[in-house]
């Protein structure tokens, strides 16, 4: 545990940190000298508490399709959450257990997305519904199909050799 001097120390730090995601140069200047460190160390410091608060905010961005839906999930829970449901996912964000945040959060999101809100779901089959453009149309010219025909995949692999029949079935030149 950090002494209740030293925890007061970075107080000021934390507020500023925290307010705006960065410390001013004074700011750093100051830090270092408080803390007998370089200004570099600082910095990196810095950069370390960033990385960090990024990985951890990743999941709850996600959960609510990126940091655009995030936004917009905030700005709803203002008016489509409860003061008490408020406060509870406040309260959940700062206890400082991830897992029951996120697990909180995903109720109210799900009742965000319930309501019509949110990116709309990708329909991830639909890269395998359809033949890729140059499956589902024939060759260009005969020196194309014959490059295919020549590939030692047409000998020793039907799906290729399906592939390449289906195509010149498809010719038109």
């Amino acid at each position: 545990m950090i002494p209740p001097e030293v925890a007061a120390k970075f107080e000021p730090f934390n507020a500023e940190f925290t307010e705006t995601g960065t410390l001013s140069a004074e700011s750093v200047t100051k830090a270092a000298a408080d803390f007998g460190v370089t200004e570099d160390m600082v910095r990196q410091y810095l950069a370390g508490a960033t990385a960090e608060g990024a990985s951890s905010a990743a999941p709850f961005l996600e959960q609510a399709g990126g940091a655009e839906g995030y936004a917009e999930f905030q700005a709803w829970s203002a008016q489509g959450m409860t003061k008490a449901e408020q406060d509870s996912l406040n309260a959940a964000y700062k206890a400082g257990n991830p897992a029951a945040a996120l697990a909180l959060q995903q109720k109210f999101v799900d009742q965000w997305k319930a309501e019509g809100n949110g990116p709309a779901p990708r329909d991830l089959t639909a890269q395998n519904r359809s033949p890729s453009s140059s499956e589902n149309q024939g060759y260009a010219s005969l020196a194309e199909q014959k490059r295919d025909q020549a590939d030692p995949r047409y000998k020793s692999d039907e799906a290729f050799r399906n592939k390449v029949i289906n195509r010149i079935d498809k010719s038109t030149f």
